[in-house]
């Protein structure tokens, strides 16, 4: 192992060599793997540089206590996930009716009224007609009483005549 030599010391020969080729080696590399102007000429300068965020701007920013004020992964599994919100979709549509469920019930609905006021009117006929049969009966009754009541009129006078003249 080689002791380290104080700098105020002569070089040998022996290290002047090795110091060379180290120089040499290292030349090599910078000649052969050192950016040229042009290779530099694609890197952003100091004016590029002024358009990025200075730290004035990003104390705009939300901070680490800003953030805490946000919803944390245990709040956010208090709410439903995906898949469930997916199978409440499915229960929905199984439970509650569609446009076109509400649709088809009306028109059924619609028939069952249409139905139900045909059996009404027609029932109704039935009983306007025997209304009409009774009020033509009872005007023929009272004419006929009329009849009876002028006949019984008619006989009373001549009792009356008969009784005033035979004295009783």
């Amino acid at each position: 192992m080689q002791n380290k030599k104080d700098s105020n010391q002569p070089v040998t020969q022996g290290e002047f060599r090795k110091f060379a080729d180290d120089m040499r080696e290292f030349a090599d590399f910078v000649v052969n793997h050192a950016a040229t102007k042009e290779d530099l000429k694609g890197f952003a300068i100091k004016d590029d540089l002024e358009r990025f965020a200075t730290k004035d701007d990003l104390e705009r920013f939300a901070t680490k206590n800003d953030l805490e004020r946000f919803a944390t992964k245990d709040d956010l599994e208090r709410f439903a996930t995906k898949k469930e919100l997916h199978s409440f979709r499915e229960a929905a549509v199984r439970l509650f009716a569609s446009k076109e469920d509400l649709l088809d019930s009306e028109r059924r609905l619609e028939v069952k009224i249409t139905n139900f006021k045909d059996e009404v009117l027609t029932a109704v006929d039935a009983v306007m007609g025997e209304v009409k049969t009774i009020r033509e009966e009872r005007a023929a009754h009272v004419l006929r009483h009329d009849r009876v009541d002028e006949t019984l009129a008619g006989h009373e006078k001549r009792l009356k005549r008969v009784e005033t003249h035979a004295g009783i």
